[in-house]
């Protein structure tokens, strides 16, 4: 396992921390604890001096008004239904401790990962960046999906062991500890926010 020694080719990409996500998580202590160690490696982020930052990604879920982009026969057609996620609603809008600053780009995704069909690889490229490191929400979804499309990729990845969450927690244990091991970098917080204090 590595850390990036000087983020100048790294993107750090924070993965739906939204309002109506959140909200559907059923274990409140388990999600607390996501929620403090996630805010407190953001403040580390946004601790280092602008111009030595690491480039940051802010990924959300939203649709148009009406869901045109989900089909009736859809798996998430639940979220058409339930009017979920409109764009400009507060289920589609970020956590308070997780709204981006003026100069993060926001990249919204129709599904799972953050790179089918949206804009993210433009901007990864466009700045240069060899290397992502995610964090969010849910580790059996947004994280895998993005995980194996950024291999595919061939983009470095690292995943936020501590900053991670899933519903069901045999399942995300299973994809650290096993999975993700023999593609990518699994580091908990404090070692990346040490490193994130030499920029400082």
């Amino acid at each position: 396992m590595s850390t990036p020694a000087d983020f100048t080719k790294t993107a750090i990409i924070f993965c739906d921390y939204e309002n109506g996500i959140l909200s559907m998580a059923s274990e409140q202590e388990r999600l607390g604890a996501f929620l403090e160690k996630s805010a407190t490696f953001r403040k580390a982020i946004h601790a280092v001096p602008l111009e030595r930052r690491p480039f940051v990604i802010n990924v959300k879920v939203a649709f148009r008004p009406g869901h045109p982009e989900i089909a009736a026969d859809s798996s998430r057609a639940y979220v058409k239904n339930a009017n979920m996620f409109v764009e400009g609603t507060p289920s589609a809008d970020f956590h308070p401790e997780f709204t981006p600053l003026e100069n993060e780009p926001v990249v919204v995704k129709r599904g799972s990962s953050a790179f089918y069909n949206t804009d993210l690889e433009l901007l990864l490229r466009a700045n240069k960046i060899q290397k992502v490191i995610l964090l969010g929400i849910s580790t059996s979804n947004a994280i895998l999906s993005t995980v194996l499309q950024a291999c595919e990729r061939e983009y470095g990845v690292t995943v936020v062991s501590d900053c991670v969450y899933d519903p069901k927690p045999e399942i995300h244990a299973f994809l650290l500890e096993c999975r993700f091991t023999r593609r990518i970098d699994v580091i908990d917080s404090a070692t990346i926010i040490e490193s994130l204090q030499n920029l400082a």
